[in-house]
């Protein structure tokens, strides 16, 4: 994750925006509790 972020030059962006909760969540298929925790995502305002 690390590596990704240098190389991305993401700057702790996974950890903050918690993006691996956010990936198991989806890949549940619990869209409603992902909805519900990162209310959010996937919107201009989450950077």
């Amino acid at each position: 994750m690390k590596r990704i972020e240098e190389v991305l030059n993401f700057d702790g962006r996974i950890a903050r925006e918690k993006w691996i909760e956010q990936a198991k969540l989806l890949a549940a298929g619990d869209e409603a509790e992902f909805a519900r925790r990162f209310p959010t995502a996937g919107t201009a305002s989450n950077t």
